[in-house]
């Protein structure tokens, strides 16, 4: 009984058959928008199983970088990413693993709250780091961050940069990679998807096409 039932569900689904599940899509914090954490492999063929109607989204995609699948039966947007086989990578969390974070240096203190310094057409620009996360990255409907750029180079939500405070009201400026399908670099030193490091004032992030400097406010 529970061979025919296989067959008829395999039957009905033959994409889901032949062809690779990439993962599970999870809500990208808008109706009708997911996006899936499991990297694709340049030129292979996956399913994404549509997280409304359930219907198989078939991808294939033809180049590293970000990507949005559209579900011909619902609409639905689902964000994923792909890389080449051997690249320098994208770290993959095993099976009920959470990521595993590679802390850089040892939790260095600041005692002034501090900000973000880029320029826009030779133009200064800044934005204050609360205590709290800031999400970083490039301008994307599907996978939004607080603070977003226009840069093609950039990946979406790609860091994060979390402040705490401790009861002496001392504050460390933590930043994680959380998408590095385009580098990541702090002060010249790349850093792969899991990889934190505390900043201290003067440190230099380049994300993409885009240069920020850490400065106290």
């Amino acid at each position: 009984m529970s061979d025919n039932t296989s067959n008829n569900s395999n039957q009905q689904n033959p994409a889901r058959r032949q062809i690779k599940a990439l993962g599970k899509a999870l809500s990208a914090g808008r109706p009708g928008q997911w996006a899936v954490r499991q990297v694709a492999e340049v030129g292979k063929k996956y399913y994404i199983g549509c997280p409304q109607c359930g219907k198989p989204i078939i991808i294939q995609p033809s180049a590293r970088g970000d990507y949005l699948a559209r579900c011909r039966e619902c609409g639905s947007v689902v964000a994923f990413m792909a890389n080449e086989q051997g690249a320098a990578p994208v770290e993959k969390p095993q099976a009920g693993e959470q990521p595993k974070a590679t802390v850089i240096a040892g939790g260095d203190v600041e005692t002034r709250m501090g900000q973000l310094v880029w320029r826009k057409w030779l133009v200064p620009r800044s934005a204050p780091l609360p205590v709290g996360t800031t999400t970083l990255g490039r301008r994307d409907d599907a996978m939004p961050s607080d603070l977003m750029w226009r840069d093609g180079n950039m990946s979406a939500r790609s860091v994060s940069i979390t402040v705490s405070q401790d009861k002496n009201k001392s504050l460390r400026y933590q930043l994680t990679v959380l998408r590095a399908t385009n580098p990541v670099k702090v002060n010249g030193r790349a850093y792969s998807a899991g990889s934190s490091i505390y900043l201290r004032f003067g440190d230099e992030i380049v994300m993409g096409s885009t240069h920020l400097t850490f400065k106290p406010l």
